[in-house]
């Protein structure tokens, strides 16, 4: 039996062009990739390892969504993911923004175990039908070229099999297989029921406590409604804090005042100062 780390013979024409591609594609992979806030290690927590919290896209915003996707499931995939990926990019302002997306359902390439890195570029005056058109090219791209094994990418790309390439995944129901565990912290998994869209989110409570991920789900909903809303708005400007989460920071800066000595006007300052330093010259006319 051949090592599972030494270097990868192929024979396959195919296989030899899609690995190209992804070391194309994965050439600007961030050191690290983007998650959420973490509030404190949570490593030492008696604790399950995953927890779940599922989030409902009120009524409206799911006629919006599905009048904008045309009820096809794989553009639904398309909004949620760049939506996602906004969320993340304001956050850290890290740029390429990665996450994980599992092989599609019925598809003949992959395996137990795999998945796809999506890779993109994110700047702030971009508008979220810039980014859209992006993401749905990547998405296009990474499937087309799924047959390149995932585990043997991250030999090509030199990194610790130990160490997740992505923090953060993004699945849909009915479009993909379940996403397998390779050292990410969150998945989302968006679905379609009774007229309703809805995201059934897992995260590993070592890492992430539970109202850090509400947020997130809070943040979520309203960049998709934005989004809906604005399209060619950039990303940037667009909302991601409630009145409340505003109203909370605004109030960080609104202690008590210090109070300072009143010296008074112009008048009084000029002559104080004047009477410090008799000796030096009051007023110059140039």
């Amino acid at each position: 039996m051949s090592d599972p780390g030494s270097p990868l013979l192929i024979f396959d024409e195919q296989l030899l062009e899609q690995r190209a591609y992804w070391l194309q594609q994965l050439a600007a992979l961030p050191a690290s990739s983007a998650g959420l806030p973490l509030v404190e290690d949570l490593s030492d927590e008696p604790t399950a390892s995953w927890q779940q919290l599922s989030v409902e896209v009120p009524l409206d915003l799911s006629e919006r969504l599905r009048k904008l996707t045309s009820g096809n499931t794989v553009l639904a995939h398309c909004v949620c993911t760049t939506v996602v990926k906004i969320v993340l990019y304001r956050y850290t302002g890290q740029s390429p923004v990665i996450i994980g997306v599992p092989h599609r359902c019925g598809g003949e390439n992959g395996s137990a175990g795999e998945a796809l890195m999506i890779l993109d570029t994110v700047t702030p005056e971009m508008s979220f039908r810039k980014l859209l058109e992006g993401v749905r090219k990547t998405l296009a791209g990474a499937h087309a070229n799924s047959r390149y094994p995932f585990s043997r990418l991250v030999q090509d790309l030199q990194r610790e099999a130990s160490a997740s390439l992505f923090d953060v995944t993004v699945a849909f129901d009915s479009v993909h297989v379940p996403m397998p565990d390779l050292g990410q912290n969150l998945n989302l998994r968006w679905y379609e029921s009774n007229d309703r869209y809805g995201c059934d989110i897992a995260f590993r409570a070592t890492k992430y406590v539970s109202t850090t991920v509400k947020q997130f789900a809070g943040h979520m909903l309203r960049v998709l409604e934005a989004c809906l809303t604005t399209p060619q708005r950039p990303i940037q400007t667009l909302p991601l804090l409630d009145s409340l989460e505003r109203h909370g920071l605004l109030s960080l800066g609104c202690g008590v005042g210090a109070e300072y000595p009143v010296l008074g006007g112009l008048v009084e300052r000029f002559s104080l100062v004047s009477g410090l330093r008799v000796s030096s010259v009051a007023v110059g006319d140039g």
